[in-house]
């Protein structure tokens, strides 16, 4: 079960990191979702930390009992 978990949140920290850093770094692709949706640039740009963060998180949550 714990290789499990640990496969499942490296999966999904990764899906939130790649997804974080081409908001947080203004990359067209990665703003062109929220551009959709009329979410303003800088807003986007700050979910983006927050996403790469919780990334940060994931992983640090997989080591913890």
């Amino acid at each position: 079960m714990e290789t499990t978990k640990i496969v499942l949140l490296s999966f999904l920290a990764l899906i939130f990191l790649i997804s974080g850093l081409s908001k947080a770094s203004g990359n067209e692709k990665g703003l062109s979702g929220t551009r959709d949706v009329n979410v303003p640039d800088w807003m986007a740009r700050i979910t983006g930390v927050f996403e790469s963060a919780a990334a940060l998180g994931f992983q640090l949550s997989s080591y913890l009992p």
